[in-house]
């Protein structure tokens, strides 16, 4: 059983790559927000499937930001209302993550 464990072990730590880029939990809600409101969402949209359930932080608008930067999205204007919550958009389609991996393997 230890032999096993550490092939296990080593064949994972070879195969994992800290220099790609990653999808983290915050940028996988904030695409799928995006989806769900065809490529454009405000702010507080954002922040209820980010952060659904959490209590308030003021750090979560930076994480959101920087998640939605990442998957290429751009602030187009602000929204009326309380707090007047920033408009982001994808201008480019959003593919699924079954598309993309089934092009990889191609």
């Amino acid at each position: 059983m230890q032999i096993w464990r550490a092939r296990s072990i080593a064949r994972a730590r070879v195969s994992f790559n800290p220099t790609l880029p990653r999808r983290g939990r915050v940028s996988t809600q904030a695409r799928r927000c995006l989806i769900a409101n065809n490529g454009l969402a405000n702010m507080t949209q954002f922040k209820a499937w980010c952060y659904a359930g959490r209590e308030h932080r003021h750090w979560q608008y930076e994480v959101i930001r920087e998640a939605l930067r990442s998957l290429g999205a751009r602030p187009i204007g602000r929204a009326r209302g309380i707090g007047r919550p920033g408009i982001w958009a994808r201008l480019l389609p959003i593919r699924c993550q079954k598309t993309e991996s089934a092009e990889m393997t191609e």
